[in-house]
């Protein structure tokens, strides 16, 4: 079902859940544009703020809606616009109140997780295969076989937890120094775009792993996946991943640079 929620970012709460709408294979074009619209609206009329963002997981209409919304030139004249006006690859089309869109970073890395374990990841023209990944992630010492097998050969394919693990597992073993010389064979000649990759993932994961973080690191970790992953399809004469979900990660990656800077003009007391 659609589910609408709001998180303030001035405050530390959970999200508040506004709107619960189970139409999710029958979403309508103009009633979920209808509904956006009216809760950025309320917001604004009610707190006298911006909705910041918009993020959904949603694919067809509810993309074809958010991404519709985000109509209105940027005003390179007010505070936000001065400063987003001089980075390279952000877009400056948004809201009409400066709302921007984002994929759900969770679905994101289910879906580069999905691209892993289907076999549809190819760097410097070498296909990784689900075999290669369990001989490499089983050098991780705090993996055992049959674990991995689950994450190798997922019966749900949906599970946040099982993608962030295989995340995290990956990003340990390829940068690990005293595993590379036991690495498959046929991932030795790229151990680097596996490096690289591991980079992106970790700027994935920095959305809601490493919560910790300060913005200012945390957008350090976007801002090098965004560059790392530029990078790698230069380097190669095949795409990487699939080119949608090439497009997702860059446009979520880009668009929380954009919130960063509205974040340090909405809340110029907050620390970053």
């Amino acid at each position: 079902c659609l589910v609408v929620g709001l998180n303030h970012l001035d405050e530390k709460a959970a999200v508040k859940a506004l709107l619960c709408w189970p139409t999710c294979c029958k979403d309508d074009y103009d009633g979920t544009r209808k509904i956006f619209q009216a809760i950025s609206d309320e917001v604004y009329q009610r707190c006298g703020k911006n909705v910041m963002n918009i993020c959904t997981d949603g694919d067809g209409v509810r993309r074809q809606v958010v991404r519709d919304m985000m109509c209105y030139p940027l005003d390179e004249t007010t505070p936000v616009g001065e400063i987003i006006s001089k980075l390279a690859f952000v877009d400056r089309e948004c809201g009409k109140r400066q709302e921007t869109v984002s994929f759900d970073p969770k679905h994101l890395v289910k879906r580069l997780w999905h691209a892993f374990v289907n076999q549809s990841i190819s760097l410097s023209g070498i296909t990784i295969l689900r075999e290669d990944l369990k001989q490499l992630l089983l050098l991780h010492s705090d993996i055992q076989p049959l674990p991995l097998e689950r994450l190798i050969h997922p019966t749900d394919k949906q599970n946040v937890a099982s993608a962030t693990k295989f995340c995290l597992l990956f990003m340990e073993v390829v940068n690990d120094p005293s595993t590379s010389s036991s690495w498959p064979f046929r991932l030795q000649t790229i151990k680097a775009e596996l490096r690289l990759l591991s980079t992106v993932m970790k700027g994935m994961l920095s959305f809601f792993v490493y919560t910790d973080a300060s913005l200012v690191d945390q957008l350090e970790s976007i801002s090098e996946a965004a560059h790392t992953l530029l990078g790698l399809y230069q380097m190669s004469d095949l795409p990487v991943i699939a080119n949608q979900l090439y497009y997702d990660l860059q446009s979520t990656f880009a668009d929380a640079l954009f919130c960063g800077v509205k974040a340090s003009i909405y809340f110029p007391d907050k620390p970053l």
